[in-house]
């Protein structure tokens, strides 16, 4: 006989893990869905990923997924669940990896690229400005400390 009464379910610590596999078993959706939302208050880790996993928790397993990706491969190695992630799983996590890679590296060479334009603008800046000394007291007209330390600054090139 079912009941049209609320079904009221309190997840902790100590019977979340009971409480799963019976949900699974006896095809309780609302039991998952209480326990799902308790264990989303949990911060992620691999363990909580092969929970998710085995019981079609897909809000959890997306923030298990979210939190394993920024570890290195070795650490998820040495992990004691990280042989129970499925292979899916794991493609989804390394692909996430590399992309998060690749956007680091972009990253590196826009800001290489930006600071080599900056030190090309200097260097042509110090050759235009090598022969303009005095004659008479063989004064810079060009500061080239200030022309070196602004390749290092967003400011425009400041002259003396």
């Amino acid at each position: 006989m079912i009941s049209d009464r609320p079904l009221c379910v309190c997840c902790s610590d100590a019977n979340v893990h009971q409480l799963l596999p019976l949900a699974e078993e006896y095809q309780i959706v609302e039991v998952k869905k209480k326990c799902e939302e308790f264990l989303l208050t949990k911060p992620g880790s691999m363990e909580l990923l092969v929970t998710a996993q085995t019981y079609g928790l897909n809000q959890l397993l997306t923030k298990c997924i979210d939190h394993v990706r920024t570890r290195n491969f070795t650490e998820l190695q040495r992990d004691p669940h990280f042989k129970r992630v499925d292979q899916t799983n794991l493609i989804h996590i390394l692909q996430l990896r590399v992309m998060d890679l690749e956007a680091t590296v972009e990253q590196g060479r826009r800001s290489t690229n930006e600071r080599d334009a900056r030190l090309y603008g200097v260097i042509s800046e110090l050759a235009s400005g090598y022969g303009n000394f005095c004659t008479e007291c063989k004064s810079r007209k060009v500061c080239f400390m200030t022309l070196i330390l602004s390749a290092f600054q967003p400011s425009s090139y400041l002259l003396k």
